[in-house]
């Protein structure tokens, strides 16, 4: 007896020895495993790679980046935002100069007070360079807020829900025809935003633009509030004494008075000394732009404000009855990669022939960057054009390179640039003038998911199949093996 129960307890010592070692091994394998990056443990197999950054502008970003920049996640346990937690994981990753840390509200109550943030929502990202610091004399940081993640309806907005701002939203169609304004997050932003985050607290300069005033020009907010968030700063420019000397560039978006004597000097000087201008023209009814003409006059151009074109390429065409509205060409003198890239046509509206000179300076280069395939003049309210065919250049890129100064003048006429994604062309003039990467190049990534799409008999005979023909095959195998094992 004595020996069985020495037995039983050695067997008994022996599994509890090989039970410690497997669960110390377990435990190690644990630490190891958790030790190991993420991008070497995690694998984005979704179709859009929604929780990876793969972007070229995002490897430029990151390529110039030699601050160490904190990511804060704030978000309650258990209600975390799986796509941007993930995503801003895996993004933290892309550098060594990351540091990734989640900040539950709940425990540290008074964490976004630190960086006077009110009001904050659940999957807030403060991104943080202590490297450098604000007017007030604390870290720079950008918020990208947090909030609902899922559909929402106007009166959700009303009272009180914040959509989150990691996505894109689109206002429900369904919805709509029941009666009801909802939104749906439609794509994800997040490499978007990171962009823009790391961007805004890694720069302290930031290039300047100076937009013109005082002349009836276009209110443009569609275009400014675009690109807002990127590292260009947009301020309001009204003629006088002299221009700013950190003025990167200049934007005359539609004038309809005229320059004055001495806003004329102005500009022209500021060009001669090397100064870029990017003209949107259009037709002005109040003023003959006398001065503008003779401005572009000085750089070997001319547009003719007395015609417009008509485009007849049905291919190129908006609509049969408004040939006037049309796409353009776009020219290979600027790489315009953002709006090719998103797929995205420039639209041109009454545009009016842009034409080079034939005598200028011999400094002064003239290059076409928008232009018509097949298209005819009209005067303007004339029923009965003369249709005589021809190409037409609407848009043009003029650079004079003259002892070692070099200036740039774009112009662009009759373009939509208010209401249409023109502006994604004009913000990849303003990358290459300003020698920046814009965040609004990275395309979001498209939450839809590919529907199959099946005929109404066939989805009657896969419910057949899945609901009965299963089923039964499965009750009649069981019913067989119990039968042959009552045999036995």
């Amino acid at each position: 007896m004595n020996k069985r129960n020495n037995r039983l307890v050695k067997n008994a010592g022996y599994s509890l020895v090989v039970s410690a070692i497997v669960l110390a091994v377990v435990i190690l394998l644990n630490v190891l495993v958790n030790a190991i990056p993420v991008q070497y443990t995690r694998f984005d197999m979704t179709r859009t790679g929604l929780y990876t950054a793969t972007s070229k502008e995002t490897e430029e970003c990151l390529a110039l980046l030699d601050q160490d920049i904190k990511l804060y996640y704030l978000c309650s346990s258990g209600q975390e935002d799986i796509t941007v937690k993930t995503f801003v994981e895996n993004y933290a990753t892309l550098s060594s100069h990351f540091e990734f840390k989640v900040i539950d509200p709940v425990v540290y109550p008074n964490f976004a007070s630190n960086y006077d943030i009110e009001n904050i929502t659940s999957n807030t990202l403060i991104v943080v360079n202590e490297n450098l610091l604000d007017d007030k004399g604390k870290p720079l940081f950008y918020v990208i807020s947090g909030g609902e993640h899922s559909s929402l309806t106007e009166d959700d907005l009303q009272n009180g829900a914040v959509a989150s701002e990691f996505y894109g939203w689109a206002q429900d169609i369904n919805a709509y025809y029941s009666g009801v304004t909802a939104y749906y997050p439609a794509t994800f932003m997040g490499e978007q935003k990171m962009a823009q985050a790391i961007n805004y607290v890694t720069n302290e300069e930031w290039p300047q633009v100076y937009v013109l005033a005082g002349h009836g020009e276009k209110k443009v907010d569609y275009f400014y509030d675009a690109i807002s968030n990127d590292i260009i700063k947009f301020n309001s420019l009204t003629l006088g004494a002299e221009i700013p000397e950190d003025c990167r560039m200049i934007l005359v978006f539609e004038p309809s008075l005229d320059l004055t004597q001495q806003e004329y000097e102005l500009l022209l000087q500021y060009a001669n000394d090397g100064g870029d201008i990017m003209f949107v023209m259009a037709r002005s009814t109040e003023s003959k732009l006398e001065n503008f003409a003779k401005l572009f006059e000085n750089y070997g151009f001319a547009i003719d404000f007395d015609h417009y074109v008509n485009e007849i390429s049905p291919s190129k065409q908006y609509n049969d009855d408004y040939p006037f509205i049309f796409y353009p060409t776009l020219g290979e003198d600027i790489a315009f990669e953002t709006i090719n890239k998103k797929g995205i046509k420039f639209m041109s509206y009454y545009s009016m022939p842009i034409v080079e000179l034939e005598s200028h300076r011999s400094s002064i280069e003239f290059n076409k960057i928008c232009n018509t395939t097949t298209g005819y003049l009209a005067q303007w309210d004339d029923e009965f054009p003369d249709k005589n065919t021809t190409e037409y250049i609407t848009g043009a890129h003029i650079v004079e390179k003259y002892d070692d100064v070099e200036t740039n003048i774009y112009v662009f006429t009759g373009v939509v640039s208010d209401k249409s994604y023109n502006y994604l062309a004009f913000s990849d003039i303003l990358k290459e003038i300003c020698d920046v990467t814009l965040a609004i190049e990275i395309e979001s990534v498209d939450l839809a998911y590919d529907q199959l799409d099946l005929l109404q008999s066939e989805v009657s005979f896969w419910s057949t199949v899945v609901q009965i023909v299963i089923p039964a095959v499965v009750l009649v195998a069981g019913i067989i093996v119990f039968v042959i094992r009552r045999r036995k």
